[in-house]
């Protein structure tokens, strides 16, 4: 587990993986990648269409903006995991070659208010861009 400071909230708790779910990183290129959600314990699991992605820094992790103008997440929750493919070039103008880490907001409903008022688990998964 390890806790972040900033863009949810004034301290988040971040798991690698919660209870057998986990995300992963597919088919990685500079210009896009495939992440997929692993439930390997067959939790009751809500999985949401939103995520950020952080690039790291000498001093921790960076917040990476979305390049498109009046860019929105569905809120839309799923019961099933689901496999985000996301466009780098399209959604951040091309990643620079670093250390990224994005972040997976994921509802567990038996854990009711356990983490915080919204239920949400915030998985992440670390990934690299080469030159």
């Amino acid at each position: 587990m390890e806790i972040m400071d900033g863009l949810f909230g004034p301290r988040i708790l971040l798991e690698k993986e919660y209870q057998g779910v986990c995300v992963s990183v597919e088919d990685l290129t500079p210009n896009g990648a495939s992440f997929r959600y692993d439930n390997r314990d067959n939790v009751s699991v809500i999985y949401t269409e939103t995520w950020n992605l952080f690039i790291g820094t000498d001093s921790g992790y960076r917040y990476v903006e979305i390049k498109i103008r009046n860019f929105g997440f569905k809120d839309i929750a799923h019961p099933e995991p689901i496999i985000h493919s996301l466009d780098f070039k399209h959604l951040y103008k091309g990643l620079k070659p670093g250390s990224y880490r994005i972040v997976f907001p994921v509802v567990f409903p038996q854990d009711c208010g356990k983490h915080n008022p919204n239920n949400y688990i915030y998985l992440y998964t670390d990934f690299d861009i080469s030159k």
